[in-house]
């Protein structure tokens, strides 16, 4: 759908100075930010900071905003600074990524919301990952608490002053459209892969070679370690356990998180030299160290409401490669992903995904050959198509 012409400025609020040129974290931003530059729409990334700033780069104004340091009154002064930042800027649309504006003071991000649109400006909330759900799967708050309460009442305030909610996907779009969210306020989007950058032609010879792993069977994990995602109950004893089930096999994780600790000590004990930690991996990296696999591997907690609404990065990001992918089947997967090919359905459990990881073994070439193939159909999920699609939601919002 296209979007009528919108002549007012756009900016991105971040609560300290964004990273620039982008990182794993704020690329959807960046992404956000080229495509509406390309439309002839000014941006602005605008930051709380100690001085008053103004950097131009890439046809986007770098604004920090000093903000004076009244304990009591800062919440007001803060959002009074970003409505007067935007009144004398002609800013109509404020764009605020759930992770980089006060995502762990939701009351101080809730303030700034209210108080722009009481000013008439319109507000995109991206929750790439829904706060409370997230807080939920990674066990910081718990189901029938006072506080569990409190942060569903502020989510169901926050959905109603914003101007438009972003969701990761269309299956969390249906989710909160089910329990009552206007349907024109919540859209779902998968973000998006970089199919320059993630696609069959990128070797992965370089990091077999420097992992001696030239005549193995390798399955690959990266991401972020947290609860939801399995790594105490699936991954780790996995990756202790992967030669026992597949001869000449050997597997690689890469990534960091709360649950790295676990890993770490894995990589101490008996069975440490069964697997290849290499830490953090650089997104720039990444798809090196996708194609040096045979197999990935995503398994989610089916427990978490978050993990099964969400739509994995790292799944088709390993499709895009070319590469095979064994992962959890999620209300996403049937919803967002299931015309999807090269993709091993499978449960939450250690034993599902032994059974799937010799299943897959057995018949490699077969899901290899479809992998590849879906790879090459894979534009409607490529930043080409899926961003263009954002963009179109977020002017549509300030009209």
């Amino acid at each position: 759908m296209g979007s009528r012409p919108v002549k007012a400025k756009v900016a991105f609020l971040f609560d300290s100075r964004p990273v620039y040129p982008p990182d794993y974290n704020n690329m959807k931003c960046y992404y956000v930010s080229q495509e509406l530059t390309k439309r002839g729409i000014e941006v602005a990334w605008v930051n709380m900071g100690d001085q008053n700033r103004v950097v131009r780069t890439d046809k986007v104004s770098f604004v920090s905003l000093k903000i004076p340091t009244i304990r009591v009154a800062s919440t007001l002064l803060n959002s009074f600074m970003i409505v007067v930042f935007c009144l004398v800027h002609s800013v109509r649309i404020v764009y605020i990524d759930g992770w980089f504006y006060f995502r762990d003071s939701p009351l101080r991000q809730l303030a700034t919301i209210v108080t722009l649109r009481i000013f008439g400006r319109r507000v995109v909330l991206d929750q790439r990952d829904p706060y409370l759900d997230f807080e939920v799967s990674r066990g910081a708050v718990q189901p029938g608490t006072l506080r569990h309460t409190l942060l569903k009442i502020h989510e169901r305030i926050t959905l109603y002053v914003c101007s438009l909610l972003i969701l990761p996907s269309k299956a969390y779009e249906r989710l909160f459209a089910s329990e009552g969210a206007s349907p024109k306020k919540v859209r779902g989007f998968f973000r998006g892969i970089d199919l320059n950058q993630f696609n069959p032609s990128v070797s992965g010879e370089r990091i077999r070679l420097r992992l001696d792993l030239d005549q193995n069977f390798v399955v690959g994990w990266f991401g972020m370690m947290y609860r939801h995602r399995q790594v105490k109950e699936v991954l780790i004893p996995l990756a202790e356990s992967l030669s026992t089930i597949v001869p000449n096999s050997r597997m690689i994780i890469g990534g960091r998180g709360p649950l790295e600790s676990a890993l770490l000590e894995a990589k101490r004990g008996d069975r440490g030299n069964q697997f290849d930690y290499v830490g953090p991996v650089k997104y720039s990296e990444l798809p090196e160290y996708l194609s040096a696999c045979d197999v990935l591997l995503c398994p989610v907690s089916t427990q978490s409401r978050f993990s099964r609404h969400s739509n994995w990065l790292k799944i088709l990001e390993g499709i895009a490669m070319g590469v095979p992918v064994i992962a959890t089947k999620t209300e996403a997967s049937v919803i967002d992903l299931w015309r999807l090919k090269g993709i091993v359905w499978t449960g939450e459990s250690l034993a599902d995904f032994q059974t799937s990881i010799v299943s897959t073994y057995r018949d490699l070439q077969h899901i290899k050959t479809e992998a590849r193939e879906q790879a090459r159909s894979l534009l409607e999920f490529g930043i080409d198509r899926t961003i263009p699609q954002i963009v179109d939601q977020v002017l549509q919002a300030g009209l």
